[in-house]
C-alpha cells in the first residue's frame, strides 16, 4: 500500500483537563454542572475499543481516555513519559530500556508489570489478532516473522520483561522513532488474563480493565459512558463522568448544542464556522490526526511506481488546506498544515526533504512514462472516501486537481465508516482518503 499525507494537527485526545480535546470545538452551550451528564457529539458509532484491533479517529478518542501508554503527546506535541519513568538507548541505536513508573495499577487495583506491554506486543502480533497496525511494530526483531507466521517462537521476538519494572525492545535497525510509537494505541499494554477469561465480553464495563484517567461505565449502539477511575497514576480529572453521543448529521448535532443537550462538538457544519468563530463558545485545540489518501499499490494502474509518483506530485496539499479552512478569516491561525510525510514541523525526527513536492510538469512526465500521456486510456478508477463533511471537501479538491493536471477525472465513493473500515480492511480500493491519529 502507498500513503501519501496531505495535512496534519497536533494535541491529544484526552478529556481529563476538562473538555477541550478537539480541533474546531464548540464548548459549554449550558453550565457544565448541570443535572444532566456532559456529552460529547462524535459523527459515527464507535467502530472498536479494542486497541489492538482498531486505528480510526474516533475509536481512539474514547480509547486514549481510558488508557495510557509509555510515552504520551502533551499539548505542545512534545513527546513525554506517561507510564514510562524513564528510557535509555545503547550506543549503536538498536536497543532500548523502558522503566516503569512507581505504584501503577489497572482500575481492577491488579498492579501494572513489564509482562502486561509485552503481552500486548505478542496479541498486536499474533496473525489471529488481524492487527490493522501490527506491522508499525516490525521495527522490532524478528516481529515481522512471526506476525506473517514465519516464525513461531514469540521468544525470539525483540521484547521481554528484564523484571516487573523494565521492558526492553530489540530493533532490526536504529530506530528514533520508537518512543513516539509507544504512544499509539496498538502499542498499549493488555490484561491476557481477562482476553482469555471472557472472550468476546473482555471489553464489557464489568470486565475490562483500564489505566487511563476514566474506565468504561457504560457500552451501548450510539452512547459510551465514561467515569473516573480511582486508580489513574495522573491528577485526578476536573470532570468526573460524561459520555460520548452518536449524530451523524453536522446540522442535527448543532442544533443539539444550541439546545443544551450537547456540551462538546466535534466538527461543527462548515457552512457555518464563520459565524462561528465569533462566538465565544469556539474554540480551536491541537491533536494528534493526519489525513491523506492511499494507493493500492496491488491494483493496476497503481502498481506503477511512476503513476503513483504522478498522482502524489499533482496534489497541491496548500489548495486542499484552502479548501477546509475557507472560512479562516485574514490572520486567524491554519487548523490545518500541509504535509509531506508522517512527521511534521515540532515533532522529533522532522525532516523536510521527505516526501513529494507539487510539481505539475513532472506529474505529467512521469504518468506520460507510465504509458498514458495526457491520461489517455487511463482507466476508470473510484477514490472512496467516508461521508464525513471533510472527506467529501478532500475528495472533490483531489478529483479537481487530478482532473486539471493529470487529465483523468476520478469518480467519488461516498460510504458510512464502518463500511468505509470493512471494505478498506477487506476488500481494498484502489484509491482512498483515510485518517489516522
Amino acid at each position: 500500500m502507498f500513503f501519501l499525507i496531505l495535512i496534519f494537527s497536533f494535541g491529544n485526545f484526552r478529556i481529563s483537563d476538562g473538555l477541550s480535546p478537539s480541533l474546531l470545538q464548540l464548548n459549554f452551550s449550558t453550565p457544565l454542572y448541570a443535572e444532566a451528564l456532559p456529552t460529547i457529539r462524535i459523527a459515527n458509532d464507535i467502530p472498536s475499543l479494542d486497541w489492538h484491533k482498531t486505528l480510526d479517529l474516533i475509536s481512539a478518542r474514547v480509547i486514549l481516555n481510558l488508557m495510557v501508554g509509555l510515552t504520551e503527546f502533551n499539548k505542545e506535541g512534545k513527546l513525554v513519559p506517561a507510564l514510562a519513568q524513564k528510557w535509555s538507548i545503547s550506543p549503536d541505536g538498536k536497543t532500548y530500556v523502558f522503566t516503569l513508573k512507581e505504584g501503577l495499577k489497572w482500575s481492577d487495583r491488579t498492579p501494572l508489570t513489564a509482562q502486561h506491554f509485552v503481552d500486548g506486543i505478542l496479541r498486536l502480533l499474533n496473525p489471529k489478532t488481524a492487527a490493522q497496525g501490527a506491522d508499525f511494530f516490525w521495527i522490532l526483531v524478528s516481529a515481522k516473522e512471526f506476525n506473517l507466521g514465519r516464525e513461531h517462537d514469540f521468544n525470539k521476538v525483540g521484547i521481554r520483561a528484564l523484571d516487573k519494572k523494565t521492558i526492553e525492545f530489540r530493533l532490526v535497525r536504529p530506530t528514533v522513532s520508537l518512543p513516539s510509537l509507544l504512544s499509539f494505541t496498538v502499542s498499549l499494554p493488555i490484561r491476557l488474563d481477562l482476553v482469555e477469561a471472557y472472550g468476546d465480553k473482555w471489553l464489557a464495563p464489568s470486565k475490562l480493565a483500564v489505566l487511563g484517567p476514566y474506565k468504561l461505565a457504560e457500552s451501548k449502539s450510539q452512547q459510551i459512558v465514561l467515569e473516573v477511575n480511582d486508580q489513574y497514576f495522573g491528577p485526578p480529572p476536573r470532570i468526573k463522568k460524561f459520555k460520548f453521543t452518536t449524530v451523524n448529521e453536522a446540522q442535527t448535532a448543532l442544533d443539539l448544542f444550541e439546545s443544551g443537550q450537547v456540551e462538546v462538538l466535534f466538527d461543527p457544519p462548515r457552512t457555518q464556522l464563520e459565524k462561528l468563530r465569533a462566538r465565544s463558545e469556539f474554540r480551536i485545540y491541537p491533536q494528534v490526526r493526519a489525513f491523506g489518501f492511499g494507493m493500492n499499490s496491488k491494483l493496476a494502474p497503481f502498481d506503477n511506481q511512476k503513476v503513483r509518483q504522478a498522482f502524489a506530485l499533482a496534489t497541491d496539499r496548500n489548495s486542499i488546506v484552502e479548501v477546509l479552512d475557507i472560512h479562516k478569516k485574514t490572520g486567524d491561525p491554519s487548523a490545518y498544515e500541509a504535509l509531506k510525510s508522517w512527521i511534521p514541523k515540532g515533532i522529533d525526527c522532522y525532516n523536510s526533504k521527505i516526501g513529494l513536492d507539487f510539481n505539475p510538469a513532472l506529474a505529467k512526465k512521469r504518468l506520460k512514462e507510465a504509458g498514458f500521456p495526457e491520461g489517455k486510456n487511463f482507466p476508470k478508477v473510484k477514490l472512496m472516501v467516508t461521508s464525513s463533511e471533510s472527506a467529501k471537501l478532500i475528495a472533490e479538491r483531489l478529483q479537481e486537481l487530478w482532473l486539471k493536471i493529470l487529465n483523468i477525472k476520478i469518480e467519488i465513493e461516498s460510504m458510512e465508516f464502518p463500511s468505509f473500515l470493512n471494505r478498506l480492511m477487506t476488500d481494498t480500493p484502489t484509491i482512498f482518503t483515510y485518517g489516522i491519529g
